[in-house]
C-alpha cells in the first residue's frame, strides 16, 4: 500500500481575513479489513517494487481496506509572513473499494510427450 504525503496548502477567509492553512501528514494507520491490527506508522508507503508497507492477508475473502492520515497545522495571516501551530491534530479517513483476496497453489504436472 502507498499514500501521497505531500502537505496540503488551503486558503480560505475566516471573518473577513484571509488565511493560509499548511497541513502536513503525521501518521498513516492502515486497516485491512480482516480483523488483523490497525497498522500505524509515519511511512505513507511506496509503490512496487520499493514498497515499504505491506500486509499479508491469512486467508480468501472480500476486504475494504481503511487509511486514517492524522494531520498537524500551521497558519498564516494574510499580509504577515509568520506561521503560527494550530493546536492538536486532524484526521481523514478513506477506504478501499473491496478487494477479493484469492489464493493461488503451485501444483506440479507431468511435461508434455512428444
Amino acid at each position: 500500500m502507498f499514500t501521497d504525503d505531500a502537505e496540503q496548502v488551503i486558503d480560505t477567509t475566516v471573518l473577513g481575513i484571509g488565511v493560509r492553512i499548511r497541513a502536513t501528514p503525521q501518521t498513516f494507520t492502515w486497516d485491512f479489513g480482516d480483523g488483523s491490527d490497525p497498522l500505524r506508522t509515519d511511512d505513507p508507503g511506496r509503490p512496487w517494487p520499493e514498497h515499504t508497507v505491506a500486509h499479508r492477508y491469512r486467508g480468501e475473502g472480500t476486504h475494504r481496506i481503511t487509511l486514517t492520515t492524522t494531520w498537524s497545522a500551521v497558519f498564516q495571516i494574510a499580509g504577515t509572513t509568520g506561521w503560527e501551530p494550530v493546536a492538536g491534530t486532524a484526521t481523514t479517513t478513506s477506504s478501499s473499494d473491496p478487494l477479493t483476496v484469492h489464493e493461488a497453489r503451485s501444483h506440479l504436472v507431468a511435461g508434455p510427450t512428444t
